[in-house]
């Protein structure tokens, strides 16, 4: 989780690594939400940034896909409101 947290946060908004890593989150969030439950301080942020960014369509999708993955999987359906207000919007 540590090296794909890292690679979100240095890589250029255009990178398709950035996509690669956000499935791979996703995905992992499917597997053992066990695993990702502790990262949620630093993902759901990452993540949400991702998907306010208007350079690329198919990362704000796979950013939105990866967020209602990780949503769903860990548990954490209504905190995020509480701690982000803005997604009531």
């Amino acid at each position: 989780m540590e090296c794909l947290i890292k690679k979100i946060k240095i890589e250029n908004s255009s990178s398709p690594f950035i996509l690669a890593s956000l499935e791979a989150i996703g995905e992992l969030s499917n597997v053992n939400a066990e695993v990702v439950k502790p990262h949620l301080d630093l993902l759901i942020p990452l993540v949400l940034e991702c998907v306010k960014d208007q350079s690329s369509t198919n990362k704000r999708e796979t950013s939105l896909k990866t967020f209602i993955a990780l949503i769903e999987n860990t548990g954490f359906v209504v905190s995020p409101y509480f701690y982000y207000p803005e997604l009531i919007e």
